[in-house]
């Protein structure tokens, strides 16, 4: 997730914004605090400049992100391209058909998280293809007492962020950071195997902005990366891949999320964001509320104090903040609650 970065050059060349107090990013937290990236505990990820960052194609056609290929099976069952032949086509069940008009379901798990508000879901690796949503950037709220505080927030959707040990992470989001009313927004995407974070999509965003923003995988390590601002009537659409050489990403889980990011191992407080409704969310061109017995729903807490709540399950649902928390450094081999 960017925000706040060094200063360096995305695919544009434009310049990347400085980072905030306190230094770069250097991961992301997991559910319960255990780390996704390249700040993992223990230090088995490693890596430079992630070569994802580079594009890898021309802008794909305007519309809906494209069908995915079939996909086969290879080492360990993971899912890989399709010119892999060892093993054969993997059958993956499609999800329950959705019930009938707008009932919110009730999600089969509870959990909460240390820096995650939101749903994911999980399934055999595979199983999950694509994601997407739409929300309207939210308005900061800055409140007495905290005005010396950078505050951060980080609204996205991604897959493999919550598989077990996969050490992918796909996904796009914008920041929404506030420190003491001096407020800023950035719209990025990341393919995070431990490399060194998100690439800033170079258009801009201010709160009030309609987003639709989806992630598909595509073959092997590369995806399509979709922003469409239907308030100001652009579209960003483009294939990022992994760098050579990465394991097949395991295509094991989807995420739709609320975030506190965090930066050298510490999560900051969280922006007032007041609430974010996550509408027509889609999986793998099926909606939300059909994938609700493989869902888990995510309050964030910091303690004993809620920071962020989620609503139930639908073909959207809501996340509303509660509280800021405190900067706090992560745990190594916490595992989710729930």
């Amino acid at each position: 997730m960017p925000t706040p970065f060094e200063a360096a050059e995305d695919e544009t060349g434009a310049a990347r914004r400085s980072e905030p107090p306190g230094g770069e990013r250097s991961g992301r937290e997991l559910p319960g605090g255990e780390l996704s990236g390249r700040d993992r505990s223990g230090g088995e990820l490693s890596g430079g400049e992630l070569s994802g960052g580079e594009l890898s194609g021309a802008d794909l056609p305007v519309g809906e992100l494209p069908a995915h290929p079939p996909l086969q099976a290879g080492p360990e069952g993971w899912a890989d391209d399709p010119a892999v032949p060892p093993g054969g086509p993997v059958a993956v069940p499609p999800p329950p058909p959705p019930p009938p008009g707008e009932l919110a379901l009730p999600g089969t798990g509870v959990g909460s998280s240390a820096n995650w508000a939101g749903y994911v879901l999980r399934g055999a690796p595979g199983t999950f293809r694509s994601v997407s949503a739409t929300w309207t950037v939210p308005h900061p709220h800055s409140r007495p007492g905290v005005g010396d505080y950078y505050t951060q927030c980080a609204v996205w959707v991604g897959l493999d962020g919550a598989h077990p040990g996969a050490g992918h992470l796909a996904q796009v989001g914008v920041d929404v950071n506030d420190l003491g009313g001096d407020r800023e927004y950035q719209l990025w995407w990341e393919l995070e195997t431990g490399g060194v974070g998100a690439t800033p999509i170079p258009h801009p965003v201010r709160a009030g902005d309609e987003l639709r923003a989806g992630v598909a995988h595509l073959f092997g390590g590369t995806f399509a990366i979709t922003v469409e601002c239907r308030t100001a009537g652009w579209l960003y659409q483009q294939r990022h891949s992994y760098p050579p050489g990465t394991p097949p990403p395991p295509l094991g889980s989807a995420e739709v999320i609320v975030e506190a990011p965090m930066f050298r191992g510490v999560t900051g407080m969280l922006t007032d964001f007041g609430s974010v409704d996550f509408l027509d969310v889609v999986v793998n061109d099926l909606p939300l509320s059909g994938f609700a017995g493989a869902a888990t729903r995510y309050d964030m807490v910091d303690g004993v104090e809620l920071l962020a709540e989620t609503g139930p399950i639908g073909d959207g649902f809501e996340v509303r903040w509660r509280g800021y928390g405190r900067p706090r450094r992560a745990l190594s081999g916490q595992v989710w609650e729930g």
